[in-house]
């Protein structure tokens, strides 16, 4: 018996596309492939003639609805899609298309050799780093493997803006041409364009990834490190609490209409759950819910 979802379409998927759908390859192609699934079924559309307009009006819908990352979710549904297509017998073979990001994301592996080698060192000394000096300037807990894996993908982010900035990412050998000639300098500013010229924690984050790899691993400058660290200053948000986006989702939640849903979402999120083969993942879903419900 396929174990209960979250997933809001879950609800409208008609016996024969639940049927086809539990013969997923694995579960993440089949939770991936659930939501577009449910809303091809609500609507009254065959499987059969599924397109990608119908996909991109499914995104529209995750949109309106204040989901996170529709263009993600998107993606992840034609893939999941596609994945059905070859390996589920009935499946209609139709293909997807994703779109594509327009920021072009290189990942780690694409990076310049000298680059990349550069930036694995520079990441091994992170995770190995720790001097036991209460005065050493240097000294620094080191990184657990999570905190490596998302550096490392800082890093790929820090190639792409210096790309945007007029640089070329063939130039990359090291990460002392993250400063030369300024680059940083350029790097930071694109940084900024990207946010609208308002503060945010994600490109203040950034701003610090720069900011560690200039004093603790290339040993920049005392004043490019201090230019480096204003910059950040001025990007880091100035209060705490929600974002202005979280709080007009919020908003727009409290309405009328939406608020009994609001009220009975840790229950009915928690009657979702598979109380007889509970796993840790669940543990910390559950956590969530209380605390929801704590706090309304």
């Amino acid at each position: 018996m396929a174990r209960p979802v979250q997933n809001p379409y879950a609800r409208f998927i008609a016996p024969e596309a639940r049927r086809l759908l539990d013969q997923a390859p694995d579960r993440h192609t089949r939770s991936q492939g659930l939501g577009f699934v449910g809303f091809l079924c609500r609507e009254g559309i065959p499987l059969s003639e599924a397109s990608d307009a119908h996909l991109g009006a499914f995104g529209a819908e995750v949109a309106a609805l204040g989901g996170n990352r529709p263009k993600q979710a998107i993606r992840d549904s034609a893939h999941a899609w596609n994945k059905l297509a070859d390996s589920v017998p009935g499946w209609p073979q139709q293909r997807l298309a994703p779109p594509t990001s327009s920021r072009a994301l290189p990942s780690f592996k694409d990076l310049p050799e000298e680059f990349r080698q550069d930036c694995l060192t520079y990441l091994s000394s992170r995770a190995e780093a720790g001097e036991d000096d209460l005065f050493s300037d240097t000294s620094a807990d080191p990184w657990a493997a999570a905190t490596v894996k998302d550096r490392r993908g800082k890093l790929c982010q820090l190639a792409l803006h210096y790309v945007e900035s007029g640089g070329r990412l063939s130039e990359l050998k090291s990460l002392k041409d993250l400063f030369v000639g300024n680059a940083h300098k350029k790097i930071l500013k694109r940084i900024e364009s990207k946010t609208g010229g308002q503060k945010n924690g994600h490109a203040a984050n950034l701003a610090h990834n720069i900011l560690i790899i200039a004093k603790h691993y290339v040993k920049a400058p005392q004043e490019v490190i201090d230019a480096i660290r204003n910059a950040k200053n001025k990007l880091r948000p100035g209060k705490i609490g929600m974002t202005a986006k979280n709080r007009s989702r919020l908003r727009a939640l409290i309405q009328d209409k939406d608020l009994p849903r609001l009220l009975k979402l840790p229950s009915d999120f928690i009657d979702t759950l598979d109380v007889s083969c509970p796993t840790l993942s669940d543990a910390v879903k559950v956590q969530s819910a209380l605390a929801i419900q704590i706090v309304l």
